[in-house]
């Protein structure tokens, strides 16, 4: 079992968050939620069962939060410590492209203000992480997130979605 716990604490590097408006809340896609890691918040706090919701694509369950973020109030995450991981590893984002993992770093973000030699120990770190994670788990919850294939924020931006077979009107 993957302990998030220690998880948060790892990625809990300085990112200035001052005068944010809330592109990762709002802009980046939906806040996937990795295997485990939506029981680990309920049993913090029960009242994120509420804003959870669970899709089930390409043989996959994959939990997010809802959308629009709950959670994103007055310019911050009222979730503070416990703020999903997803959440954590922003600028960073990633995808599974052609089964491979891609790991990319946004730039639109305030707090995106990280030298060179960081963003390739965070993208080491964030590509260790994944390999937690089944390729095929992986390759069902990048569709949630932002596009590895057309570089667009949001997969649902994308002309490659919705993948083959999914409805759009469940999400």
């Amino acid at each position: 079992m993957i302990d998030y716990k220690k998880l948060y604490q790892l990625f809990d590097w300085d990112m200035s968050c001052a005068n944010c408006e809330g592109s990762c809340c709002e802009k980046a896609g939906a806040v996937v939620l990795f295997p485990g890691e939506a029981s680990f918040l309920v049993s913090v706090s029960p009242e994120i069962q509420k804003q959870i919701a669970v899709k089930s694509i390409e043989g996959e369950t994959i939990e997010l939060l809802k959308q629009p973020c709950h959670f994103h109030k007055g310019g911050g995450c009222i979730l503070g410590d416990m703020r999903p991981l997803d959440c954590r590893i922003y600028p960073f984002d990633w995808c599974m492209n052609r089964g491979k993992k891609e790991i990319f770093f946004s730039r639109d973000c305030n707090a995106a203000k990280i030298d060179q030699v960081k963003i390739k120990e965070l993208k080491a770190t964030i590509n260790n992480l994944l390999t937690n994670f089944s390729n095929k788990w992986l390759k069902a919850a990048s569709l949630f997130g932002p596009c590895g294939l057309c570089g667009q924020r949001g997969a649902k931006n994308c002309e490659l979605w919705p993948p083959k077979g999914y409805n759009m009107q469940e999400w």
